[in-house]
């Protein structure tokens, strides 16, 4: 796997944990949504369908899982790293990856308790980039 390609899937593990962590704690019925989402809708997704889809929705995971690992998220960081990244990439996020991106984050976010404040905010805001060409 490229170094590009490498990227371009920790910065989407980042997203979903920033989206997870955004009320400063991820719980189990977020992470089960998470893995449902790359179970059942990435693995099928057609951007990967030329690529190691495998490898790269692994990527997600571990990328994601090891945020989770760690003493002191930050989801903001998180959050702006996958925008940086999308405006100097905008050539990889094709009109269906960006739908798929912004329903895993909506589910992650619906999992518990459904959408509080910080979450809300958060994913209006990714919503309006991901309607940017």
């Amino acid at each position: 796997m490229e170094r590009k390609d490498i990227d371009f899937y920790q910065v989407l593990g980042k997203l979903f944990y920033a989206v997870a962590a955004t009320d400063k704690r991820v719980v189990a019925e977020e992470i089960n949504a998470f893995k449902k989402y790359l179970k059942t809708k990435w693995i099928k997704a057609e951007e990967f369908k030329n690529h190691n889809n495998y490898e790269g929705i692994k990527q997600i995971y571990l990328t994601f899982e090891a945020l989770n690992q760690q003493d002191s998220p930050d989801p903001e960081t998180y959050f702006e790293a996958f925008i940086k990244f999308k405006k100097n990439n905008e050539h990889l996020f094709s009109k269906n990856l960006k739908q798929l991106i912004s329903s895993t984050a909506h589910a992650i976010a619906n999992s518990y308790a459904r959408k509080n404040k910080s979450e809300l905010i958060m994913l209006a805001q990714l919503d309006l980039e991901l309607k940017k060409e």
